[in-house]
């Protein structure tokens, strides 16, 4: 249950981008709670005993949301069955709250440490009315569960041990100006290969997830103040999707196509077209990798299913796929159907079938044309397995899909 309950809270707050921290009353990650703030600004702060502390001062079935400092917000809570242990979520801020705090403690900097500041101020994840929901949806979720009694919500204007008040000299320190930047960098490139490597395996809403947890992180420098430097930023992210997608062993064929793709439209984006062209390159990307990664098979099966796929057209014969290997037929067919669980004339058809339908869709070649194009010269032929593979003929399924594209474009227009 308790497992349940940690997966389906953490899932939630990162679709929200605010952190969840699960430790104890030894204070375990408690450094970097705040993105490391506190333990820049005080290097001997003691987070074992905040942990204690923190512990020993949330209620039980009570939901804390409260305020630290710093004018940054967060939840706590503690499980019934959890004699140690306890939950903190945040940092969060309510949009144009953070302004007042930011102001006082660049005040209180010296000069190099005060874009320091900046940055960490720049990181908090600013909501509205979703930071209420969120917390609705947090005690709707404790109280999911089979408890004694029912939690409650309770609001903290100031609660004692969250209320940090280092010596002032300590913010001579090089350290806070040093490892504060440096701290928030190692969490922002954390999310960033998260994401990548969620690309890399296909996997969309954990790559969304964790590109939305990295969108809470300002750019600065040569990524803000102009369109130009914006469509630099993309084009670099362009780059590393196309790398995250080549480690999936995608042909470089199609990492050029879909490249070249999405290169077109940052040429013609404007700055309001930034974070949704964003999420359709990762979408896009992951979809490359869903249909085209070959990254389980053996050498052999890849070079053959991509001989398959970008010559459609040319002969595919098992004795003319083996020798391009220098293996025997029956090995072939064999390793092929152990590597992808169907035969090679099934996997052959499919491609075939798949690709007369985006020709028959999108394109106005006759059937006979479509039949050549994917490789099978007797047109009867084609309409039989075409015919067996979607229960339609080519025309059939011509005629519906234009059909619903039509009544699509209607919608549209209304």
């Amino acid at each position: 249950m308790k497992l349940e309950f940690d997966q389906a809270l953490k899932k939630m707050m990162a679709m929200l981008n605010i952190q969840v921290l699960h430790t104890d009353s030894s204070g375990t990650g408690l450094d970097q709670f705040d993105y490391g703030l506190r333990k820049s600004l005080d290097p001997f702060f003691n987070f074992a005993e905040f942990g204690h502390i923190l512990h020993q001062n949330i209620p039980s079935y009570t939901l804390m949301v409260t305020k630290d400092s710093f004018g940054v917000r967060y939840a706590l809570f503690r499980l019934p069955d959890e004699e140690d242990g306890f939950y903190m979520l945040g940092p969060w801020a309510v949009d144009g709250e953070l302004k007042g705090p930011m102001d006082r403690l660049i005040k209180a900097m010296p000069e190099q440490s005060k874009q320091a500041v900046v940055e960490y101020y720049s990181a908090i994840q600013n909501v509205t009315a979703k930071g209420e929901l969120a917390m609705s949806v947090v005690y709707a979720l404790l109280n999911s569960m089979e408890l004694k009694q029912p939690y409650v919500i309770e609001e903290y204007e100031e609660f004692l041990p969250m209320n940090f008040r280092p010596d002032v000299r300590s913010y001579e320190a090089p350290l806070f100006s040093r490892d504060m930047p440096y701290t928030l960098l190692e969490e922002r490139y954390e999310m960033e290969n998260t994401m990548l490597e969620a690309v890399m395996r296909g996997d969309i809403d954990n790559a969304i997830i964790a590109f939305n947890q990295m969108k809470r992180f300002n750019f600065h420098g040569r990524f803000t103040g102009s369109l130009y430097a914006h469509k630099a930023k993309l084009v670099i992210f362009n780059t590393m999707l196309r790398k995250a997608i080549q480690q999936a062993q995608v042909h470089p064929y199609y990492i050029d196509r879909i490249s070249e793709q999405f290169a077109k439209r940052i040429e013609s984006m404007t700055e309001e077209d930034e974070s949704g062209l964003m999420i359709d390159m990762i979408k896009e990307y992951c979809g490359y990798v869903q249909k085209y990664s070959l990254v389980n098979y053996s050498p052999v099966i890849q070079k053959v299913i991509n001989y398959i796929n970008l010559n459609l057209e040319a002969e595919l014969s098992l004795n003319t796929l083996s020798a391009l290997c220098f293996i025997s037929p029956s090995y072939l067919s064999n390793l092929f159907r152990q590597e992808t669980g169907e035969t090679l004339t099934n996997y052959i058809n499919t491609i075939r079938i798949q690709r007369a339908q985006y020709y028959l869709k999108r394109t106005d070649l006759s059937i006979a044309a479509v039949s050549s194009k994917v490789g099978v010269l007797d047109v009867n032929y084609f309409t039989k397995i075409f015919r067996k593979a979607t229960e339609e003929t080519p025309t059939q399924y011509r005629v519906r899909e234009r059909n619903l594209m039509s009544d699509k474009s209607k919608k549209e227009q209304k």
